[in-house]
């Protein structure tokens, strides 16, 4: 299995580079020759580059929240108002 650890890392990196498009496809472009020394490096900095352990949230998510529907309820009866 090790014999074949190389062969399949560049199965998957010819795989990878055959599915990326737009950005993705011209970041991976404009990497200088030999910068990547495998796959699991070409993960990393895909990963790195493009996926960001941030949550966005939507204006859809952020007004069906609980504390929104509180916090309005609350100026309504403040305020008096509907």
């Amino acid at each position: 299995m090790c014999n074949n650890a190389g062969t399949y890392g560049d199965h998957l990196v010819k795989q990878f580079v055959r599915s990326l498009k737009g950005n993705a496809f011209d970041w991976y472009t404009d990497l200088e020759a030999g910068s990547i020394n495998g796959w699991e490096q070409l993960e990393q900095e895909f990963l790195n580059r493009f996926y960001s352990t941030r949550r966005t949230v939507s204006m859809v998510e952020l007004t069906n929240s609980s504390q929104w529907k509180e916090d309005q309820s609350l100026t309504t009866s403040i305020g008096g108002g509907t």
